[in-house]
């Protein structure tokens, strides 16, 4: 809104919104979650045994994992929030002379 006084325009409004953000907690490993240790396991084709038992780095380069899990169901979080904003802008001139 504006509003004239003698020399003065002063306007002034305000702005309110809400915002809802649903979205999913990433922590629940719902695409799988891989664990690469060191250790040995035996290959589920032929029995024998692979993987270095002391460097979990060796494990991940040659693909021999030690675990692996993943979540059936991810809860959806609701994030929402509400922002309110309000402004005075008060522009004065001078009169000639």
């Amino acid at each position: 809104m504006t509003k004239v006084w003698g020399t003065h325009t002063v306007k002034f409004g305000g702005f309110t919104q809400t915002t809802d953000n649903f979205q999913s907690t990433f922590a629940t490993y719902q695409d799988g979650n891989l664990t690469i240790r060191a250790g040995q396991a035996p290959n589920i084709l032929t029995n024998a045994t692979m993987g270095s038992p002391h460097n979990p780095d060796a494990n991940f380069i040659m693909g021999i994992m030690t675990g692996y899990g993943e979540n059936n169901a991810s809860p959806i979080g609701d994030t929402a929030y509400m922002e309110t904003s309000g402004f005075v802008d008060d522009t004065g001139r001078r009169l000639a002379a």
